[in-house]
Parts: C-alpha cells; structure tokens; sequence
C-alpha cells in the first residue's frame, strides 16, 4: 500500500480515501468566515508610545505604558477595525486616552452611527456613552 489512506466500503464498491480527500471533506462543513486569517498586530507597546510623540520617562509615558501592557496581547489600540478601537476606548476605565482625541471621535462615530460631542468624552460618567457603546457592538456583532 503506497498510500496512506482508510478503506471504507460503499454500497458496491471499495474505494480508498486519502488524507487530502478526508481534509476536503472536513472543510466543505467549515463557513469560510471561519477560515480568515487575521494579521497579527506586531508593533510593540514602546512602539505606540513614540508614534504618538509621548516622551520617554514621564508619568504620561509611564502611564500608559502600563495601561497597554494591562491588555496582554490584546492589542485594539493598533487594530484597522475602527468599532473594535472605539469599543475599548470608551470601556477602558484609565484617565488617558490611548487613541488620539481625533481618532477616538472619528471611530466613535463610525460605530455609533452619529456625530459624537466633546461633552460626551469628557464627560466625568461616562455612563451613557458607554452603554450606547455596547448596544451598538452587539448589534454590529449580530449583523
């Protein structure tokens, strides 16, 4: 037997499959969304910072430093999916924001279909924003 297979019998006749046979036949039942190979995100944390013109060694820097690395791989901040950086943006609980303020309400208002005001970001509870933020991720996670 020069090939490695399984032999299985059909109604009148033994046929022999392979591995590559087994292997399609596995994927014809996977939904092709399901096979998407998403690009890892490899700019370091130190990397952000200095691409935002955050100086070294200050208690911004520092800050958000350990905000970023709070995440673990997690790395949103970088992602090109702008309702993925506005959803952890406006859930992350930190003083600084780690998207840049134009960004941030640019994004906002992709995911919340609507312009997004200043009062609402700074706005000390940010209670309602934050709720309208996850509705709006479960709906576009539904669609």
């Amino acid at each position: 037997m020069s090939q490695v297979g399984l032999a299985f019998r059909t109604h009148r006749h033994q046929r022999k499959t392979t591995f590559w046979d087994g292997l399609v036949r596995s994927l014809a039942c996977v939904p092709l969304n399901s096979l998407r190979v998403e690009r890892k995100n490899v700019m370091h944390n130190q990397d952000y910072l200095k691409q935002r013109n955050i100086a070294l060694q200050t208690p911004t820097y520092n800050e958000l430093l350990e905000v970023l690395e709070s995440y673990g791989e997690n790395h949103w901040w970088v992602s090109e999916d702008a309702r993925t950086r506005a959803y952890y943006q406006a859930l992350d609980e930190n003083r600084s924001l780690i998207l840049p303020y134009r960004q941030y309400v640019t994004d906002l208002t992709a995911l919340l279909g609507r312009e997004v005001l200043l009062s609402e970001i700074m706005m000390s509870n940010r209670t309602l924003l934050k709720q309208e933020v996850e509705q709006a991720w479960k709906i576009g996670a539904l669609a």
